[in-house]
């Protein structure tokens, strides 16, 4: 089906039949079978890839679903990197209608203030609004000494009554003044605008924020790691407890507690979880059951394969994230459990007290301060 021909609610197979293909979104729509994985940098400039899980969860069915979150919007101009056979999706936007047309409508729709020269339109509406602003101006300072001469001349007032002549003067003015307030703002941030593109090249978007950009003394990125350092490295855990648990133990619980996805034959996601999973030297296999098994491939380790049976993706308001997993254990049978990993504040509320090191917060924050990428994990 060519994708000019795709309307909103058309349902759609987005599955890529070959590892080493991937393809461009033309609509945006909502997952409703199955998961993907995109690169939403076009969009958002965001490079790591992003995890998309369906909206329909079990016998849930809807004609046009409405998304909860992002998680489950695919958005046009985006790369589809990876898809589980037989994903669908339901098309909710098409052309303008998407974020991205969106997008480009509103650089188009500011382009047309900063090309010299360029649309007559907005010529004409500027040079009207700074001419009639310039006008109001001369009148404001011209009409309250004619009205206060007037009366005075009309009226021939005392002493005692000439406040009164001034306090109308003046209340003409503001008479004035009030209906074309709106109209000088209006002028005053065409006027900024077209300066800063002129002398700066700075295109301004949206013009009204220049009085509040204007009051700002310092701009903090929250690109710090990139800014700093690309890649991380893995330095180690800390405190006592986790140690005696079992280094095996601990190992396992990190290894299989991640978002990562095999793509054209490598892991991708989080840089954290990719250096977590490549330092303790485990590697990842999916089958077609959907099911995915982690097993180390460091000599000497014969820790058994762990199947990854249900895996719930970071939730940002949560801070968590959290894995169910099997595994046999010898002379037990089969064994379930469940992992856990998030920030130490949220990991030691979800855990019985007795489990916590009284000293697990002031830890962690003391690596904080030192640049740390600081997570804690939990088992049961």
């Amino acid at each position: 089906v060519d994708a000019h021909e795709l309307l909103p609610g058309d349902v759609v197979d987005i599955s890529i039949s070959e590892t080493s293909c991937t393809q461009q979104l033309p609509v945006d729509c909502v997952l409703v079978k199955g998961a993907a994985l995109t690169n939403e940098a076009a969009l958002t400039g965001e490079s790591l890839p992003v995890q998309k899980v369906s909206y329909l969860t079990g016998d849930e069915r809807g004609e046009y679903p409405e998304p909860k979150s992002e998680r489950h919007v695919l958005h046009a101009g985006t790369t589809l990197l990876a898809a589980e056979q037989g994903t669908k999706a339901v098309v909710v936007g098409i052309g303008v209608g998407t974020v991205r047309g969106d997008a480009v409508r509103q650089m188009l729709s500011s382009s047309s203030t900063s090309s010299s020269g360029g649309n007559k339109d907005f010529s004409k509406r500027y040079a009207f609004e700074t001419q009639l602003a310039l006008w109001h101006r001369y009148s404001a300072v011209v009409v309250a000494p004619l009205v206060m001469a007037c009366m005075l001349f009309l009226t021939n007032p005392t002493v005692a009554e000439i406040h009164v002549v001034i306090v109308q003067a003046l209340t003409t003015l503001m008479m004035v003044c009030s209906p074309y307030l709106p109209v000088a703002l209006n002028a005053a941030y065409l006027s900024s605008g077209k300066r800063l593109e002129t002398n700066l090249k700075l295109y301004v978007m949206d013009k009204s924020r220049i009085p509040v950009m204007g009051s700002v003394d310092v701009f903090c990125f929250d690109k710090t790691g990139t800014l700093t350092e690309e890649k991380m490295r893995f330095y180690g855990e800390f405190n006592e407890r986790l140690r005696a648990c079992g280094e095996a133990e601990l190992l396992e619980s990190l290894a299989v507690c991640h978002c990562l996805k095999r793509v054209n034959g490598t892991l991708t996601g989080h840089p954290v979880e990719r250096q977590l999973v490549r330092a303790l030297g485990w590697t990842s296999e999916e089958h077609e059951s959907s099911k995915r098994e982690m097993e180390s491939k460091k000599e000497g380790n014969q820790t058994s394969p762990i199947e990854i049976m249900k895996r719930w993706e970071f939730d940002q308001r949560r801070v968590l994230q959290s894995v169910f997993g099997r595994r046999n254990v010898e002379g037990r049978g089969e064994e379930y459990f469940v992992c856990a990993k998030g920030s130490v504040e949220k990991i030691s509320r979800v855990c019985r007290p007795d489990t916590l090191p009284p000293d697990l917060v002031r830890q962690a924050r003391e690596f904080s301060k030192q640049g740390f990428y600081t997570l804690a994990i939990a088992k049961k």
